[in-house]
Parts: C-alpha cells; sequence; structure tokens
C-alpha cells in the first residue's frame, strides 16, 4: 500500500486479465467471519462508459447535497459541474470517467450455506448475515461486511500493485438503495459501501497538492499502546 498514489485520471490500457487475478487473489486471501463473505464486488469494465458517468453524476450530486446545495434535475446537476470547472474545482471523483474498472461493493445477503454452516444453524446457531433487510439483524450484518470489503479492497490494492496497477478509493457516494433504482442498476439489491477504481494512472493528486500541506494525524494520534 505504499505505492497508493490518488489516480486522476487514468490511461486508457488494456489490463484486464491482471485484474481478474488480482480480484481472484483478494477472493482466496480475505477472511470473512465464518466464511460467508457477505458483501458483493461488481466489476464494470472498460465499455461500461454510460454506467461510468452515471456514477460520476451521482457522486457529483452527493457531493453538492453534503455542501448544502441539493440538485434534482439533470439540468442543474450540468451547471453545477460547469461552476466547478470554471474555477477549476472538479472533483478529484471525476477520475471515475477515465477508469478502465470501477468496482462497486456492496452489502449482501448469504442466501447459499455450505454444510458447516448449515449443521451449526440445526445446532441452534444464528447468523446475522443471513438475514433479510428490515431485521435488526441484517443491519448488525452490514456493519460487519463493511468491515470485511475494506479487508478485501485492501488485499486487491496490494496485489494491482504488484503489477503496476493503480487503485482509488471513492466514499463520495449515495449509499441509500433508494439512490440506486434505475434499470441500469438493477444487480444493486443491497446498499453500497464503497467504490474503487482500477487502471494504469496518468496524472494523480500528488501532482498537485504538496503532500506536507495535507498530512495524516502523526502515529501516535491514531495508536495508544496501553
Amino acid at each position: 500500500m505504499k505505492n497508493y498514489r490518488y489516480v486522476l485520471k487514468f490511461k486508457d490500457t488494456h489490463v484486464g486479465r491482471k485484474i481478474k487475478n488480482c480480484l481472484d487473489y483478494a477472493w482466496r486471501y480475505t477472511p470473512s467471519k465464518n466464511n460467508f463473505m457477505n458483501y458483493s464486488v461488481f466489476v464494470l469494465g472498460p465499455n461500461e462508459h454510460e454506467r461510468k458517468q452515471l456514477i460520476y453524476d451521482k457522486c457529483l450530486r452527493q457531493q453538492s447535497t453534503a455542501n448544502g446545495n441539493p440538485i434534482s434535475t439533470i439540468d442543474d446537476l450540468r451547471k453545477y459541474e460547469k461552476k466547478l470547472e470554471e474555477s477549476d474545482k472538479i472533483p478529484f471523483f471525476a477520475s471515475i470517467k477515465s477508469a478502465p474498472y470501477v468496482l462497486i461493493y456492496t452489502h449482501r445477503v448469504a442466501d447459499k450455506i455450505n454444510s458447516y454452516q448449515q449443521e451449526n444453524m440445526d445446532n441452534g446457531n444464528v447468523y446475522e448475515q443471513t438475514f433479510p433487510q428490515g431485521t435488526d439483524k441484517y443491519h448488525a450484518a452490514s456493519l460487519l461486511s463493511r468491515i470485511e470489503i475494506g479487508m478485501f479492497a485492501a488485499n486487491f490494492s496490494n496485489k494491482c500493485f504488484e503489477n503496476q496497477i493503480d487503485v482509488s478509493f471513492i466514499l463520495c457516494m449515495p449509499t441509500e438503495l433508494e439512490a440506486w433504482t434505475e434499470p441500469e442498476w438493477d444487480f444493486i439489491t443491497d446498499s453500497p459501501v464503497l467504490i474503487q477504481l482500477a487502471g494504469r494512472g496518468e496524472s494523480f493528486r500528488r501532482d498537485f497538492i504538496d503532500e506536507n500541506t495535507d498530512l495524516k494525524p502523526n502515529f501516535g494520534e491514531i495508536v495508544k499502546f496501553l
């Protein structure tokens, strides 16, 4: 992860087979509570230009709303975008549009049970990963899936870096399922948690921002030995 750089624009470079290998690596080596892996990873490939534009628009609308300026129409969204362009403030997540691969991570209800899990359930064990939407157990499982998604994304990233593939993470997006009801997103049945981009970077955030002006909290503020 020391090679992580936030990508502002991706190259139009084919990395398809390597991406699949990186995903396979993350699937194999990411731990999961009781082996449920109660999340989905939807991969938009190089030809998914329209969906990528739609994701960018959702993120742009989310940013404006978070800043106190809700936008309801596409015309108002384009006006907002033009204003950002004129002031040279296009958001970093515009890289969605150039990313060869866009990964959408969502929660998932585990509906296929292996024999060991079934044996435990027959003996009275209850697994929150199997409960449907609208239940307290579902909510508890969704919190768990967020942790596991983070581990999967980190493992995927590390394997990408080994293959000279760059990644970026995006959280400025609507997470309510109601915001993804258009026909283009009929495969999304649970709330999105994270968006990750992958490809070969052309330009990077650190090219334009002095890293000394945007520092993490120091080690001692985060890690505390007792």
